[in-house]
């Protein structure tokens, strides 16, 4: 009788353990985007389905600063032709920071003739307030275009395409067999809606998308080797720019093949590219 009434009460409890267990709700994540902005090292953005729900989060200081669940297309039905429609879903694929906004990204790819991709950009605040939102065909990729406005490349026109915060159009072109310009530095400066200045791996540019090098000055001309014979190229990190009265200032960290190390700084006139000697 005491075996049967010890074996009832193991019994109750572990019916009792597995009832909790069932009652712990399961979270089913999948992780998309996790990006830091460059203009402020402390603002991180994430993109993540919890449950079958895209929620979007600003974390400042690795806190929740701003969250909302994202509602965007989650697939499109193509049709292929003959007869046949493929439903292609959209996946949330990259973000972009602008000084004040944050574009996503999202795309939907297919193959036919035409070798499509549709892509669905979201411009949202650093508060995530919804701005607007641009769809566009054969977008193989994008940048800011300065601090305020941005750039896509739609390759199934060869169009470059330039967008302000607010997702309208302010330049847009379509390249004839000819090469175009395009920013490789997140801190490129906008002078204006064609042209911009940037810092490439070998030199500072003025490029324009209209009309293509304006000027470009190598770092070699702008940094001198040391010793002047050493055929081994130092080493240069940009660590501020500031553009003032049509004078571009750049300081770098300049690290020798001969182990030393300064901060270098450099001034060129924007208008002709002429190097200021300091």
């Amino acid at each position: 009788m005491k075996k049967i009434a010890i074996f009832t009460i193991l019994l109750i409890i572990i019916l009792g353990c597995s009832k909790n267990e069932e009652e712990i709700p399961t979270i089913s994540l999948s992780s998309y985007i996790n990006e830091t902005s460059p203009y402020d090292t402390s603002i991180r953005v994430s993109v993540e389905e919890i449950n079958g729900i895209l929620k979007i989060r600003i974390y400042q200081n690795q806190k929740v600063a701003h969250e909302r669940n994202l509602y965007a297309p989650k697939s499109e039905n193509v049709d292929l032709g003959y007869g046949e429609v493929e439903t292609i879903p959209y996946t949330p694929y990259n973000c972009l920071f602008l000084k004040e906004h944050i574009l996503l990204y999202w795309n939907a790819h297919y193959v036919n003739t035409h070798n499509k991709t549709h892509t669905y950009t979201m411009i949202y605040t650093n508060k995530l307030d919804s701005i607007a939102t641009v769809t566009t065909i054969g977008v193989i990729k994008s940048s800011n275009f300065g601090e305020d406005k941005f750039i896509i490349h739609d390759n199934s026109e060869n169009k470059n395409i330039v967008y302000d915060s607010t997702g309208k159009i302010i330049f847009e072109k379509m390249y004839y067999g000819e090469t175009y310009e395009w920013p490789t530095c997140y801190h490129n400066i906008a002078i204006s809606n064609t042209e911009f200045l940037d810092w490439g791996e070998y030199s500072i540019s003025r490029k324009c998308l209209d009309k293509g090098l304006i000027w470009s000055n190598t770092y070699n001309e702008l940094i001198p080797n040391k010793p002047v014979e050493e055929i081994n190229p130092p080493k240069i990190e940009l660590i501020e720019h500031s553009l003032k009265s049509n004078v571009l200032n750049s300081i770098f960290n300049v690290t020798y093949y001969s182990g030393e190390k300064e901060k270098v700084s450099t001034k060129i006139d924007i208008n002709t590219g002429s190097i200021i000697n300091n």
